[in-house]
């Protein structure tokens, strides 16, 4: 007892207080959410600190006192030994759910007095931060991962010999070797023994990367450069020709083949057999009346906070009827037109994703345009795709012309931006043009804000052709229907981007910046030439500058 007295005496003195406080450390949302759950279930007087990689949700930040985000882990750890310092922690809580690297924040917990320590597993369980219940943990962790690639490589196995009869299902190796094989064979005959060598590498490499963390999406920043490409596009036809393939591996052959053989003006590929509706067609055929659209997209997933080396799905999921610019749209159905594929080229690689990624990344640096619809379904979340991406990065880093390219408008393309290309309507000659940039949906009248910028632009409608451009929140309902009987033109942005943590500027403003919405002011001022941009609210203010030669006002 005289000791424990000391110790306390002694952090007195050095700024240790007894107000108690509840830490969770977390790098993805859901995880956190579950943790914040857990402390306020079982002790709801204690306030919670909450220190995250990536932006909680709303729900999430109500239920917490303090919440601090920093993409970088290690500054977000040493804030937290600054922070909590002054601070009794009752207990920390880790998220341990089989995200990779980041040791850093999975780590902190260990290393917060008084080290009382409970961790969240994958399987959605806590346990308390003791050796022999971490031993465990891990164990158990092996040996499911032991488990799922044995039933990967059964799975591979039996994939593989579909071909012909299946002679021995239980010789996995066998199996994964005729895979690698298999990728080889199918886009031509094997002129090298290193092919099937490369395969097994390329297996080899993705698994490392996803190992470390992805490395490589920090390292693609600075590899690759910043020209342009200007291919040649040839002669463009009429109507829309149907391509399947069928398996993952890329068909590189017989879609070269199909794309000479045609002269149609788009092509619509699909990964197997499935439905597809005319309207669907008809959707893809209205964004390619803008000549710089390239392709067109069923939307598969939403990408979220998920990163990548590129965007390739919609932040959020699509509302029916909208569409959204994305830079490199994976999905198992794709309309493309095909002159401007044919002036790219079919690319030759193993990975059916690989080769679509590479021709977006072509696209890209051409200056066009590629779009995701919303899917026939609500999309789930967007995995990572590890063989993918290194496939990708591996031929960036082997080809110079290729590296030295990079995407025109990549802003503008980060599936943050969407609208409703059925309810456009054109600029009226001779009317006085505003685009209004607003920090919310002045639809539904949900407060004094939305209520007074409708109804002002309401009554001038008749005489004037509005803009808008607005923020959208995490669960906003866009009412296009509504907001285009005043607005002509209608562009809602997503904000993917971390506050600033620049304490100079104010949390307002810090709360509203995007890239994202800066370049598209400047896109819409310079393709709809507004006289004016009437930006709403002070916080605003800093989007004053996004086009030159346009008054703003505020």
């Amino acid at each position: 007892m005289w000791v424990k007295n000391g110790l306390k005496s002694v952090l007195a003195v050095l700024g240790k207080s007894d107000k108690k406080v509840a830490a969770v450390f977390g790098i993805s949302p859901k995880p956190c959410h579950d943790a914040v759950m857990h402390l306020k279930a079982g002790a709801p007087g204690v306030p919670v600190w909450l220190f995250s990689l990536t932006e909680p949700p709303q729900e999430t930040r109500i239920l917490c006192e303090r919440v601090f985000v920093n993409r970088y882990s290690l500054a977000l750890f040493l804030q937290a030994q600054v922070r909590l310092w002054p601070y009794c922690v009752a207990i920390a809580v880790g998220t341990w759910t089989a995200e990779h690297g980041r040791w850093a924040m999975k780590l902190a917990p260990f290393l917060i007095p008084p080290f009382r320590v409970v961790l969240l597993n994958s399987w959605g369980g806590f346990f308390p931060g003791k050796p022999a219940l971490i031993l465990l943990h891990w164990h158990r962790f092996l040996l499911g991962a032991a488990l799922s690639l044995w039933i990967r490589l059964t799975e591979i196995g039996i994939g593989c010999l579909h071909s012909g009869p299946v002679r021995r299902i239980q010789d996995v190796t066998a199996g994964c070797w005729r895979l690698v094989a298999y990728h080889v064979w199918r886009s031509g005959p094997v002129r090298r023994a290193g092919d099937i060598s490369s395969s097994f590498l390329l297996f080899v490499v993705a698994k490392l990367m996803t190992w470390f963390s992805f490395p490589h999406r920090r390292w693609f920043k600075s590899i690759h450069g910043d020209d342009f490409v200007r291919p040649e596009e040839r002669t463009a036809g009429r109507g829309v020709a149907k391509f399947v393939q069928q398996g993952s591996v890329w068909d590189v052959r017989g879609f070269s083949d199909f794309v000479d053989a045609n002269e149609v003006r788009w092509i619509h590929w699909q990964q197997g057999e499935q439905a597809s509706s005319i309207q669907a067609e008809l959707e893809a055929s209205r964004l390619f009346d803008d000549p710089r659209t390239f392709a067109v997209a069923r939307q598969s997933e939403a990408r979220g906070w998920k990163s990548s080396l590129f965007p390739m799905a919609p932040f959020r999921h699509l509302q029916k009827g909208t569409a959204s610019q994305v830079m490199a749209p994976l999905s198992s159905s794709i309309w493309v037109d095909r002159a401007k594929l044919a002036a790219l080229g079919v690319p030759h690689t193993q990975l059916t994703d690989t080769a679509w990624m590479l021709l977006f990344w072509k696209a890209a640096a051409a200056g066009w345009c590629c779009y995701s619809l919303p899917g026939e379904q609500q999309a789930g979340a967007q995995p990572d795709f590890p063989a993918q991406e290194t496939e990708f990065f591996l031929r960036l880093c082997a080809d110079p012309e290729l590296r030295r390219l990079g995407p025109t408008a990549p802003d503008l393309s980060r599936g943050t931006i969407s609208f409703s290309p059925d309810q456009q309507l054109p600029m009226r000659p001779g009317c006085i043009r505003v685009l209004v940039v607003s920090p919310f949906l002045p639809f539904p009248l949900a407060h004094g804000g939305a209520v007074r910028i409708f109804n002002l632009c309401s009554e001038l409608a008749d005489r004037v052709d509005f803009i808008l451009v607005a923020i959208r929140e995490a669960h906003d309902t866009v009412h296009y229907e509504e907001l285009h009987r005043v607005f002509r033109h209608v562009y809602t942005v997503d904000l993917d981007e971390h506050e600033s943590t620049d304490e100079r500027i104010p949390k307002q403003v810090r709360a509203a910046q995007s890239s994202s919405l800066r370049t598209l002011i400047a896109d819409v001022t310079e393709r709809l030439q507004p006289d004016l941009r009437q930006i709403e609210f002070t916080h605003m203010a800093g989007y004053r500058d996004c086009a030159s030669g346009v008054p703003a006002l505020l």
